[in-house]
């Protein structure tokens, strides 16, 4: 009885370890840059839209937008939907904070210096323009994605995806100057070269 419950025992772990060895050879790494005809684009938002990819935002840390210099940092903030993130003032004068879902403006928050933080979320994905009512050359988006399966471009365009399924899936690209285009894409592999260029701000 001993020996079958030890046989039984070594077989389950063979079995776990062989199951997370698949599992972990079937992700994959989705790497490339996204471009503008005078080179690389910086702050462009990638993400995959499959539903089968949605994610639970419980659990994540808690993402921080800050007025600090008289600007937002980051100029672009990815969260997911439903997650909570703080707006913090770092700055010695007051801000009056205002997030717009398209024309309509959705929260307000007259913000003094050293004020605590404030922690709001959004709880649908989009496009929401953040803007300061006292310096009005502030701006900045927050943007829900549909998933964790995202990446901000860096300076040179470049992002990196990692851990998805084979499959086919969408990839939605958006920058505040140039729009939005969603693009149709069938992964069988790991791809490393990807390459999306931005013809020009009125027709992505």
């Amino acid at each position: 009885m001993a020996l079958y419950r030890r046989s039984a025992v070594t077989g389950g772990i063979f079995f776990l370890f062989l199951w997370a060895f698949l599992t972990k050879a079937e992700a994959l790494e989705f790497e490339g840059r996204i471009q503008a005809s005078n080179g690389g684009i910086k702050n462009a938002v990638v993400y995959f839209l499959d539903e089968g990819l949605r994610t639970n935002a419980a659990g994540n840390p808690v993402a921080v937008l800050d007025q600090k210099d008289y600007d937002f940092e980051p100029h672009v903030l990815i969260v997911l939907p439903g997650q909570s993130f703080l707006i913090k003032n770092s700055d010695p004068q007051a801000h009056d904070v205002r997030i717009f879902e398209g024309p309509q403006m959705i929260f307000r928050a007259e913000m003094s210096a050293g004020m605590p933080p404030l922690s709001k979320r959004l709880d649908q994905p989009g496009i929401y323009t953040v803007r300061c009512g006292v310096h009005h050359r502030m701006h900045s988006y927050v943007v829900p994605a549909a998933n964790s399966f995202y990446a901000l471009t860096d300076a040179g365009g470049n992002i990196r995806i990692a851990d998805l399924k084979p499959g086919h899936h969408t990839l939605r690209i958006w920058q505040e100057d140039l729009g939005q285009v969603d693009l149709p894409l069938e992964l069988k592999d790991s791809r490393s070269h990807f390459s999306y260029t931005f013809q020009n701000k009125n027709n992505p």
